[in-house]
């Protein structure tokens, strides 16, 4: 009787369709399924759509006059849709905006009907986040402060009628607000300097109630409230290999905003992460974004004096982020670092050879941002990353023969290493100051540990509200660094000899992210973030840029062998399409 009662718990037989088939060229953005189940809206970097579900049908949405794909990213909201599924709900950005940047400041929201053209703008300075169940509200964010948005605010479809509804201190955000099935409530998250905390809110007494603390909401990358009451969301599995997450539940009293059970685990997936999601009115289909990410290296001939580059190939055979950082001194092997989960792992490879030499086969606790051979050929300077967070990241030490990492010194979140190639013996970091407005480089020796400051470099102001990683680099031969106070530039060539300073001003060069020195020291691989991607280029000492290699993501790098005869090519792909789930 007591086993008849009490059956074990296990996970339902889930039945799931994709909807979408993008490449990775043209990842789906976003997409959320109508109320009735007929349609679903989803962007992509091409622009709006809308699928006729249960067919191959789908239909681009028109930009509105003025507007084009090259001029604006959209962003469709997981509640995007009105009631009638008819029409639904869309946030245009800059198209020059990276996505982790998009705020109130540069967004507008529109109206977007299912049939036919004629979208409207509701408002300019505001970014939307749902709209009611009943379809009398669209809630949206505005006022951004340091952190992102201060205030919550609805208005009614027409874009008239707007009024503030919660608001925080310049010292905290709120967001991605979300109604209660019945419309009586409202969840949203809340920033302060504890962390972030997902609250639901009685919209007429005002009564506030906690859902999941910071130390629960910390892998969440997405959550739903489902019409039968259950808040479903997505959680990162911190020690699962590449992008892995799950969908847990947690049911809510919608009368009190109190959850009336413990979470319970829905899917057992790996491999992709979960995003944007949304659900029809039944409660019965469920539609959301799997994406994955993931570097992967390739391998080009360099010509011309770096200015071109031929026959790219694959280069480790492999795309579970494996990069090249760095070439052994005889340019015949390279560097090869690998990200696992919680743990990273160091090989030389040869040119000519499939197989790898392991210098750190497994090392737990950590993920690699740089590894750089020193001067002298003797050790690999590690920049490891602790999994277990903070603000310090341990530069390391390990024989390029193999061995145990050794620490050097602690440095500063968001600071990175470079050594010159010989006769130089020439080793530095760039660290930021605490206060984000200046850069230091300071010389160090892999044993001895730090040196002499070298160059003071005041930032621009993006360093203090979005961290980038410092723009610098050695020259080859030990004599100049390359710096740039920001991602807009300019470019500086500064003498170690002399102190003399050179201004290099590339055209289009405005958001860079990654500086390194040709082989030969008359220019440099600069990495640059564009409208549709990012492009890796030759800058020469003149300021003119040659385009090597276009990537459809914000990250990718070249690394040249020492004898300038190839560019180590490192990209970042991105797979982003949207499923169907249904018996959950």
């Amino acid at each position: 009787m007591w086993i008849k009662k009490h059956p074990p718990s296990t996970l339902p037989d889930l039945k799931l369709q994709q909807l979408t088939i993008n490449s990775s060229e043209n990842p789906v953005t976003g997409g959320s399924i109508s109320p009735d189940g007929k349609y679903l809206a989803y962007a992509d970097t091409k622009g709006l759509h809308v699928k006729l579900m249960g067919s191959d049908e789908s239909q681009s949405i028109p930009p509105p006059e003025g507007l084009t794909k090259n001029s604006v990213t959209w962003e469709i909201l997981s509640t995007a849709w009105f009631p009638d599924s008819k029409r639904f709900v869309a946030n245009a950005h800059p198209a020059s905006e990276n996505p982790s940047a998009w705020s109130s400041q540069t967004s507008s929201i529109w109206l977007v009907p299912v049939q036919g053209s004629g979208s409207r703008k509701l408002r300019d300075n505001a970014i939307a986040w749902s709209v009611s169940p009943d379809g009398s509200f669209i809630s949206f964010g505005a006022n951004k402060g340091k952190l992102g948005e201060r205030e919550i605010w609805l208005m009614a479809p027409s874009g008239q009628q707007a009024r503030k509804l919660f608001d925080t201190d310049e010292n905290g955000t709120i967001g991605a607000a979300l109604w209660s099935p019945d419309g009586q409530r409202m969840i949203y998250s809340r920033t302060d300097d504890s962390g972030d905390t997902l609250v639901s809110r009685d919209l007429k007494s005002r009564a506030l109630t906690t859902l999941l603390h910071p130390s629960d909401l910390k892998n969440v990358t997405d959550l739903a409230w489902l019409p039968d009451g259950r808040l479903m969301y997505a959680i990162r599995e911190p020690q699962a290999v590449g992008d892995t997450c799950n969908y847990w539940t947690l049911r809510v009293d919608a009368r009190t905003g109190k959850t009336i059970e413990q979470p319970r685990r829905l899917t057992n997936w790996s491999g992709f992460c979960l995003y944007s999601t949304s659900v029809t009115k039944d409660g019965k289909r469920l539609a959301f974004q799997e994406w994955t990410n993931h570097g992967t290296s390739y391998m080009a001939d360099l010509e011309e004096g770096g200015t071109r580059i031929f026959n790219p190939i694959h280069f480790t055979l492999n795309e579970g982020d494996d990069a090249v950082s760095d070439w052994s001194a005889d340019s015949k092997a390279v560097i090869v670092t690998q990200n696992r989960a919680d743990y990273y792992s160091l090989y030389k490879q040869s040119l000519n050879a499939d197989t790898q030499e392991p210098i750190v086969a497994s090392a737990a606790g950590g993920l690699l941002e740089e590894a750089t051979v020193s001067p002298d050929g003797q050790w690999v300077i590690l920049q490891v990353w602790p999994t277990t967070g903070g603000e310090t990241i341990q530069l390391m030490r390990v024989p390029i023969t193999g061995g145990t990492p050794q620490l050097i010194f602690p440095m500063r979140e968001w600071s990175s290493s470079a050594c010159a190639r010989p006769p130089s013996t020439l080793c530095a970091v760039g660290e930021q100051t605490s206060d984000h407005k200046q850069m230091i480089i300071t010389s160090f020796d892999p044993i001895k540990g730090r040196g002499t400051e070298l160059v003071r470099l005041d930032l621009s102001p993006s360093y203090e509200t979005i961290r980038h990683n410092l723009l610098w680099n050695i020259s080859p031969d030990g004599t100049r660094l390359a710096v740039a106070p920001g991602p807009e530039g300019p470019i500086q060539i500064r003498s170690l000899r002399n102190q003399q300073t050179r201004v290099i001003r590339a055209k289009d060069l405005d958001n860079m992210r990654w500086l390194q020195w040709s082989a030969d020291g008359n220019g440099l691989f600069v990495s640059n973030i564009t409208n549709s991607g990012s492009e890796l280029l030759h800058v020469d000492l003149k300021g003119k840029a040659k385009l090597l290699w276009r990537s459809n993501s914000d990250r990718c790098a070249g690394v040249p062998s020492p004898d300038g005869r190839h560019l180590a090519i490192y990209d970042w792909k991105l797979s982003a399409n949207m499923w169907m789930m249904e018996n959950f």
